[in-house]
């Protein structure tokens, strides 16, 4: 259970707080009804009781004075004034008027307005006794007045005593309490409540220490985290900071390599353009010097020129390839889409590397849907694509077969190249498609090529807005697949 709810039962539930207040509260109740009714009983009876005095002095005044003058031979009103005085002397007194035998005497003083009380006593002639009291009104609101006072006093002085208790017992207690927090508040963490008592505020300190303890701690643990974090915003900084200095490193790395890149793409382009003016020309003069043998029939003869026109003709290719990827490179091959009749194009490129080929003891088998003839597209560049791609698959394939196979899709052209050759592994299948990158070392030496042909179909294929992918296993062969848009003609094929 935790403290709060611990805190909560302990100070609702104690009895002695609960009793303490309703017996407070009981005897303060209690005290103000009981003045209240004995302030009623006081008040109602002033007028009673003010007559009753009043009747009672006059009473005894007569029977005094009575008593006296028969015990003196000689009557005298001088023989009354000690007692006269002694009377005067109460407040519902004002006056006293004594006549006898047509003689009059008047002690005090008298207000028109004061009540008349008359008694007679005789000795042995009648003695006129007058008494000159106040209003029973005035008496009676002097009176009331004067009870209002004194209880007015009484709770006053009752007030007191309870807030003095209060005081001592509550409001001490509080203040004490509230220091500590204040205390706490200004710095001094280390202050805390006295909880020796043994009432409820002894519960409250003991509950504020807790209470003030677990902040300690949580403070405790927030400058902790603090400084952890600080120090973890520290080394995120230095790393930021050696991150930054990476990215302007391989910022400026990476400039240097562009300009590099086009120092080499300016240096392939100028340098497949030198090299392809005289490569034309041996090619030329070749074809033109292998006539007089064939006609001679100088069959050795005969195949050192046709050695030496195939290796130029290699030449010429590798070279073209090489100015090709340049193009691509700066962004200077652009297509130009016409009306192609697809299937005499396959055919053109499939005879165009008949002899290759052959020469690999496969055979090719060709295979277009019907749907499938005349289309908008660059004939030059797909036609490149499928040289390259059947060039591809004849060179790594012995004594096989190379099946392409055009379909349609959704205004689509899925162009199929399989082969039955060595295949390629898992892991180069990521790397095939990039410039001058082949499946390994070993695979260059022993059928050779430089690793542009499928670049060159990745940018042209994407250039047309398609994509081209492989799939491929070891000893079993590959399945290149070209995916590009096409718009069909209506044009009917007249071939």
């Amino acid at each position: 259970m935790s403290v709060e709810s611990t805190f909560t039962q302990d100070w609702l539930q104690n009895w002695q707080a609960k009793i303490a207040v309703r017996i407070t509260s009981v005897i303060i109740w209690t005290l103000s009804f009981v003045s209240m009714i004995i302030a009623g009983v006081l008040i109602s009876q002033v007028k009673d009781n003010v007559e009753t005095s009043q009747n009672i002095l006059t009473d005894h005044l007569a029977f005094y004075l009575q008593q006296a003058s028969q015990n003196e031979n000689n009557f005298s009103f001088a023989i009354f004034e000690d007692e006269i005085e002694h009377i005067l002397q109460h407040e519902y007194i004002h006056a006293i008027m004594l006549e006898h035998n047509g003689k009059k005497k008047t002690y005090g003083t008298f207000k028109p307005s004061d009540k008349k009380l008359t008694r007679t006593a005789l000795i042995p002639s009648p003695l006129n006794i007058t008494v000159f009291s106040p209003p029973t009104s005035e008496i009676v609101r002097s009176k009331q007045i004067e009870i209002f006072m004194w209880f007015s006093f009484s709770i006053i002085l009752l007030g007191s005593f309870i807030g003095l208790v209060i005081d001592k017992s509550v409001k001490k207690p509080f203040l004490h309490l509230e220091k500590i927090a204040q205390q706490y508040t200004s710095g001094q963490h280390t202050a805390r409540a006295d909880s020796n008592r043994e009432d409820e505020f002894g519960t409250l300190a003991l509950f504020l220490n807790k209470m003030l303890d677990r902040i300690s701690l949580n403070e405790q643990r927030l400058q902790d985290e603090v400084s952890e974090r600080t120090i973890a915003h520290q080394k995120i900084k230095q790393q930021r900071d050696a991150l930054q200095q990476l990215t302007t490193e391989l910022t400026l790395a990476r400039d240097q390599a562009n300009e590099a890149n086009d120092a080499k793409t300016l240096f392939l382009a100028n340098m497949s353009h030198e090299l392809r003016t005289p490569l034309n020309a041996v090619i030329g003069y070749s074809e033109l010097i292998k006539e007089a043998p064939e006609n001679q029939h100088n069959k050795q003869l005969t195949d050192d020129i046709n050695k030496i026109l195939h290796a130029g003709k290699h030449l010429l290719h590798l070279i073209n390839q090489i100015l090709d990827i340049s193009r691509i490179e700066t962004g200077k091959v652009q297509l130009h889409p016409e009306t192609t009749a697809i299937k005499s194009l396959v055919q053109d490129v499939c005879n165009t590397l008949k002899p290759a080929i052959e020469n690999n003891d496969n055979t090719i088998l060709v295979e277009i849907e019907d749907e499938i003839n005349f289309i908008q597209i660059d004939p030059i560049r797909i036609k490149q694509i499928l040289f390259n791609l059947i060039d591809n698959a004849n060179k790594f394939t012995h004594h096989g077969e190379i099946k392409i196979s055009l379909t349609s899709q959704t205004d689509q052209l899925i162009i199929n190249i399989e082969d039955n050759g060595i295949g390629i592994a898992d892991n180069k299948l990521q790397h095939i498609f990039e410039e001058f990158v082949q499946a390994d070392i070993s695979t260059t030496r022993r059928y050779g090529g430089t690793g542009l042909g499928l670049s060159i179909c990745r940018h042209l294929v994407q250039l047309m807005g398609g994509e081209i992918s492989v799939c491929s296993n070891l000893a079993q062969g590959s399945i290149f697949t070209v995916v590009i848009p096409i718009i069909k003609d209506n044009i009917k094929d007249v071939s």
